[in-house]
């Protein structure tokens, strides 16, 4: 995991902010890179021929193996709930005012694109807890170096690009008690310390995997071979139009060469040849290379090509699913390490709303999150698995949250104990009428 380390205990000082942050910016060209690949802004477009022909075709794989990932993990909003007795209302509140799911699919996009994104909690003018997706190339966190590698501070910064004047534009310190701001250009300039309510550093930092790579990172190398291909592939053809006439035993003059050009017709004398001269091409072996490329690309990236033949046609669930199986556990890792950030997310927010409301303290570990794939649902296997596993001392909101119109599985718990208590009084008036009659 790329972290800045130093020693236990260590307090902010301007050396090491400034360091911290030089460290962060030795990756920014690799950070710009991702996310111009991403965008389609790919190294195919700079290449320069001697020749007119310089088709630049990219073929965005990267967009949609992102997009794909991306959307199959956090297509369908997280739902979030407690044991029994645990309210967490109040959270849930404070995440839906913000549109909380929208910040969601920005930090898995960003993990997947940069292999990591930071999330900023903050304090608004009204007092509410609030968050705001910050990129790793403006955002660094500092551990210690023990065996935990406890967090000590996050930076968050942004540095003036101009040719002649790269300064800092802003640096701004949160620490488990306070914010401290910087300005003017220069680090060492403090200008304001503000406390927080937070508990813990309010920076959180999103890993897409350990190694914190993006998800199409390391097939990088096979998309610039890809986009290659195929864009020498197209120059072939445009050459192939623009092949040379080659005359043999005759020689056209300029009127021949003319009506050659407006009626597409020629006259040449016997035993005279004219051929175009062009260059061979095996469009077998090319398309088998293409092929051959593109499987790579989504075998390393562990992305299925949703468009293969391999899922057309009538294939059963339990088939699809076998084709899915490095995608899914690709997904699960993911899944572990979103989770992480979504745990320190939810005691930040309860920190602060404990200490401004009073809500009571509930530990991240207490609280369910689930992951709902984004797939079509079969909501009748579902049940009857939910139905199996009644009675095995599986809290029935962990349960109903596997189905896939339950947004908010304690609320649908709520609802459905309100009917049966509704339904039973109603069944209670009926049989003391019937007595009565």
């Amino acid at each position: 995991m790329y972290r800045f380390y130093v020693e236990k205990d260590s307090e902010p000082t301007v050396e090491i902010i400034k360091e911290a942050i030089e460290t962060n910016e030795r990756e920014k060209e690799r950070y710009e890179k991702l996310k111009n690949y991403y965008l389609g802004k790919q190294d195919i477009l700079q290449r320069r021929r001697k020749k007119d022909i310089n088709n630049r075709l990219v073929t965005n794989h990267c967009k949609y193996i992102t997009d794909i990932n991306t959307g199959y993990l956090l297509g369908s909003p997280i739902v979030y709930s407690t044991d029994e007795g645990k309210d967490i209302s109040k959270i849930i509140d404070a995440y839906n005012r913000q549109m909380i799911t929208n910040l969601d699919y920005d930090l898995s996009e960003g993990c997947s694109i940069m292999g990591k994104k930071f999330e900023l909690v903050y304090a608004t003018k009204n007092k509410e807890a609030k968050s705001a997706s910050i990129l790793p190339d403006n955002a660094i966190m500092v551990c210690d170096n023990t065996i935990e590698h406890k967090e000590l501070f996050g930076v968050v910064y942004r540095i003036s690009r101009a040719k002649y004047n790269r300064k800092y534009e802003y640096v701004r310190v949160y620490t488990d008690r306070e914010e401290i701001i910087y300005s003017d250009g220069e680090v060492s300039k403090e200008i304001l310390r503000t406390p927080h309510y937070f508990g813990l550093v309010p920076l959180i930092e999103y890993s897409n995997n350990k190694e914190q790579i993006g998800d199409f990172e390391p097939v990088i190398p096979l998309v610039d071979a890809y986009n290659l291909l195929q864009s020498d592939r197209l120059n072939d053809k445009e050459q192939l139009v623009q092949a040379l006439m080659l005359f043999q035993g005759a020689r056209p003059n300029a009127e021949q060469k003319d009506e050659l050009n407006e009626e597409r017709t020629l006259y040449v004398p016997t035993g005279a040849d004219v051929k175009y001269v062009t260059k061979e091409m095996n469009e077998e072996q090319i398309e088998v290379l293409r092929k051959s490329i593109e499987n790579d690309i989504h075998k390393i990236s562990m992305t299925p090509n949703l468009n293969d033949e391999n899922f057309v046609g009538n294939s059963s669930g339990v088939a699809i699913k076998f084709k899915l199986v490095a995608f899914d556990q690709n997904i699960a890792k993911k899944e572990r390490f979103f989770e992480q950030g979504l745990r320190k997310r939810f005691e930040l927010y309860n920190n602060y709303l404990k200490k401004k409301s009073g809500i009571a303290k509930i530990e991240p570990h207490n609280l369910n999150i689930t992951f709902k794939r984004n797939l079509p649902q079969n909501d009748l296997e579902t049940s009857q698995m939910i139905l199996n596993l009644q009675g095995l001392g599986i809290p029935q909101t962990e349960l109903n949250a596997q189905l896939s119109f339950v947004d908010d599985p304690e609320k649908f718990m709520e609802t459905f104990l309100k009917e049966e208590e509704t339904n039973a009084n109603k069944g209670a008036e009926n049989y003391a009428k019937d007595e009565a009659n």
